[in-house]
């Protein structure tokens, strides 16, 4: 018995070290304002490896990503936190990883995380749109969405060039298999490119 418990105790300990880890960004984004990240307007934080000579360009940046959703739904009410990165670094601390952004959905509030190296208007504009999803659906109802209709609608202001494609280049077939990647644990393990042009023309054809 003694065996057995000491091999349950080390399976709980190593499952919670790597859920600890995994979801390590979690607690650096709800700690955000602790940091030493410089909150410069309400809710947005940039990298303290950033100049201040930098700040307009993000502010601006921010502001047209906003006015491309409000030009193509009609408004946008959603107010996350919105961090900037500037290092490899911090990236990785607040959850990108090698992705340029990333928006995540928590219970109490919706982050926007930024890679102040590979910004751009149309990834920013995508990753706002996801929490302007979440604040017109609420947390539990923007969960339940499928993966790849919520991507979808973010494409909508998302104009890079190498996602666009004729819905009618899909199949049937590819059409059904991709509608069926409705979770992220799905979706992300073939978000390819021609994924996402699926979804982007798919959302055009409605």
């Amino acid at each position: 018995m003694k065996k057995l418990a000491r091999i349950v105790t080390g399976i709980t300990i190593l499952v919670f070290a790597s859920t600890s880890f995994a979801y390590s960004h979690v607690f650096w984004l709800s700690t955000i304002k602790y940091s030493n990240f410089n909150n410069i307007s309400k809710k947005l934080y940039v990298d303290p490896a950033l100049k201040k000579s930098e700040y307009k360009a993000i502010l601006d940046l921010i502001y047209e990503a906003k006015e491309r959703i409000r030009n193509k739904y009609g408004s946008f009410g959603a107010s996350p936190v919105i961090v900037i990165t500037a290092t490899a670094k911090n990236a990785r601390k607040y959850g990108l990883g090698v992705f340029p952004a990333k928006a995540f959905a928590l219970p109490w509030e919706e982050y926007v995380v930024v890679s102040n190296q590979t910004h751009s208007l149309d990834l920013l504009s995508h990753e706002l749109m996801h929490a302007q999803m979440r604040e017109v659906l609420g947390y539990w109802r923007y969960r339940k969405i499928p993966t790849w209709f919520d991507e979808g609608v973010a494409m909508q202001v998302d104009y890079r060039e190498r996602y666009k494609v004729e819905y009618k280049s899909f199949s049937p077939q590819e059409m059904d298999r991709v509608k069926k990647l409705d979770s992220p644990a799905l979706f992300w393990t073939e978000a390819r490119r021609e994924i996402y042009q699926f979804v982007q023309s798919n959302q055009e054809c409605k």
